[in-house]
């Protein structure tokens, strides 16, 4: 399992994954941006991961195919449409029903 190492109740309530840290150590060229410097972090990271009893590529492949994130897009972003529309409504019925709010000619 991928959240074996949790043992009291307040990490097993604990969103996420526990996992040992792992120490990295690699030199980063000073002319890289931060982005260049981010990817070389990721692939050594990855490589190590790779290399070590702990299966990083399938276990980010199965968390891939537990959650659709499309899905979970989609939801947010119909939430926030509906959040957004009930919000302009709101808006507009303060107009017809509060005479200090209307438009003054």
């Amino acid at each position: 399992s991928l959240c074996s190492k949790r043992a009291s109740k307040k990490e097993k309530n604990m969103s996420g994954c526990l996992t040992q840290p792992l120490q990295l150590r690699t030199i980063i060229p000073e002319d890289y941006t931060f982005e260049q410097a981010l990817s070389e972090i990721t692939s050594v990271r990855t490589q190590l991961f790779m290399h070590s009893a702990y299966p990083y590529i399938t276990a980010r492949d199965m968390s891939r195919d537990i959650y659709d994130y499309n899905l979970i897009q989609g939801y947010v972003l119909w939430m926030s449409l509906i959040y957004m529309v009930i919000n302009l409504i709101v808006d507009a019925s303060y107009i017809s029903i509060d005479p200090r709010m209307r438009l003054k000619e």
